[in-house]
């Protein structure tokens, strides 16, 4: 008896298009809902999806300076050491350089299309952040933070 290592296709196949538009629609984003919160029914870790996982994500990266992060030292946007620097458009162009790099390098799913950066009254920075994200539904989002 022998054994035929050949695999019949019957039908057409699917073109590459559709391939990945159903690739896209079956992806969802999933992940750790930050900071970790005790769920008395489903345990300790809750999980967030969609573009509450996303904002949740961009903002744990503006506030995380790079080497608080265990296992990844350079994560981070260390927008920190702005505080004491005069609120200028030298120090404005530097902090939307640093988060666009930062965005870059750890947010794939994520593209920036407007930044703008303000002072308060009370002599804080206002980051205004336009965003669209990468995936299937394309959400625009704002995504505001203070330092």
């Amino acid at each position: 008896m022998t054994i035929s290592n050949s695999i019949n296709v019957y039908g057409k196949s699917i073109p590459p298009q559709v391939k990945n538009t159903i690739n896209l629609k079956l992806k969802k984003n999933v992940g750790f809902k930050y900071p970790i919160e005790v769920n008395p029914i489903r345990g300790y870790f809750t999980k967030d999806i969609g573009l509450n996982l996303i904002k949740n994500n961009l903002s744990t990266l503006l506030k995380t300076e790079p080497g608080e992060r265990f296992m990844l030292p350079q994560y981070g946007c260390s927008l920190r050491k702005y505080l004491m620097e005069p609120l200028d458009e030298f120090t404005f162009s530097q902090v939307r350089d640093t988060i666009k790099n930062s965005i870059y390098r750890y947010l794939s799913k994520v593209t920036i299309s407007g930044l703008k950066i303000n002072e308060l009254p009370s002599g804080q920075m206002k980051i205004n952040l336009f965003c669209t994200t990468n995936d299937a539904d394309m959400v625009n989002f704002d995504f505001n933070f203070e330092l």
